[in-house]
């Protein structure tokens, strides 16, 4: 375990050193960049977890539909899509 940490001591070194040349803007950088990251990551958990059984619950209900055709039922349609983009933003 103390091999492991020797072998990136030198990476951390230049990392602080990085750091303390750019200052506090520096370090501000690094925690909005964080903060983004962790947005894009939630997001991305969100589409291929709830919102994508969100649409095959949705695409379901559609299917099960006999009237798909007629203006009522594209009216329905267009409601469907909705709710689900909706809960998307």
């Amino acid at each position: 375990m103390l091999e492991m940490i020797y072998f990136y001591l030198p990476a951390l070194e230049s990392v602080r050193d990085f750091f303390e040349l750019g200052g506090e803007v520096l370090i501000l950088i690094a925690l909005v960049t964080f903060f983004m990251w962790a947005m894009i990551c939630e997001r991305l958990l969100y589409l291929f977890g709830p919102h994508g059984r969100a649409v095959q619950r949705t695409v379901a209900a559609w299917e099960k539909r006999s009237d798909r055709s007629s203006w009522y039922a594209k009216q329905i349609r267009t409601q469907m899509i909705s709710v689900v983009g909706q809960a998307l933003e």
